[in-house]
């Protein structure tokens, strides 16, 4: 799971995921996240009804932020 702490209560947040190469992994675009609107520590983030980064391949990540501000985040395995 990636679980962030954000300040988005005047904005929002969402995350892309993407392979080795640069692109977004299917089902982990913009638009498949659901967006964060709210000011929390430990916030887990979902893409349409998938909460869990997708498993065997490295990622990256690519946070999508508009009045919002990221403290921290972290990869969880529970």
């Amino acid at each position: 799971r990636l679980v962030i702490n954000t300040d988005a209560s005047n904005g929002h947040v969402a995350v892309e995921v993407l392979d080795e190469r640069g692109k977004t992994v299917p089902g982990y675009s913009k638009r498949d996240c659901v967006p964060i609107k709210i000011d929390s520590t430990r916030h887990t983030v979902r893409w349409k009804g998938q909460n869990r980064l997708p498993a065997g391949q490295p990622v990256r990540l690519r946070f999508h932020m508009k009045n919002a501000k990221l403290y921290s985040y972290r990869v969880t395995g529970a």
